[in-house]
């Protein structure tokens, strides 16, 4: 029992710096259109299988004026649809801050 207990939190270690990597990869990528945006790899301790994006500027009180385009994790799914239902986000996007994060999330896929 406890060589699985060690291996569990081997791969929990793992598992959430991959996430970290991904996180920052993205938010490294979308800091032209999102200057402020922030990552971190799960809700609560050991919940690795979330990461989870935010910005103060395109958050909850902007989203209050309801006229945003696209949440953030959906161009991420759409550009990575392997991280389906690993990824979530309170970031409210425009049309035009839709059109260049999708250019920059493909640009990321592209090169790395």
């Amino acid at each position: 029992m406890q060589k699985k207990i060690a291996e569990y939190l081997k791969h929990l270690k793992e598992a959430s710096r991959l996430g970290e990597e991904i996180g920052k990869a993205i938010c490294d990528t979308l800091k032209p259109v999102i200057p402020d945006l922030k990552c971190k790899v799960g809700t609560y301790i050991g919940d690795v299988d979330v990461i989870y994006f935010s910005s103060e500027r395109y958050g909850w009180s902007w989203d209050k004026q309801g006229k945003w385009d696209k949440v953030l994790e959906w161009l991420i799914m759409e550009v990575f649809p392997e991280l389906n239902g690993h990824v979530d986000s309170s970031v409210f996007l425009m049309p035009e801050e839709v059109r260049r994060v999708r250019e920059l999330l493909l640009k990321l896929k592209v090169n790395n």
